[in-house]
């Protein structure tokens, strides 16, 4: 019986132990997440997310990140669409 509660609390240990590297591996990948996001690399950001996601499927911040980003790129690609309409147009205006 002794050696059965010796076997659960290591057991125990390695599961503790595993989820912090787990944590700690999260929590890297957010700060960094979070300084390209801050730096405007929305391209690296958005995959340093993913692999926080990816660490931690069961929290949320990663997602919402992730959808914000996405709406940002999406943004940023109409503007810059709109600035080539807007280039061609006065191109063929003054031609």
């Amino acid at each position: 019986a002794l050696e059965l509660v010796f076997l659960v609390e290591r057991q125990l240990q390695a599961e503790k132990e595993a989820q912090e590297v787990l944590d700690q591996q999260y929590t890297e990948a957010i700060t960094k997440a979070d300084e390209l996001y801050a730096s405007e690399d929305y391209a690296n950001a958005l995959v340093a997310y993913q692999t926080a996601a990816n660490i931690k499927p069961e929290e949320t911040r990663p997602a919402e990140q992730i959808s914000a980003i996405n709406q940002t790129l999406d943004a940023i690609a109409v503007q810059e669409a709109l600035d080539q309409q807007y280039a061609e147009t006065i191109t063929g205006a003054e031609e």
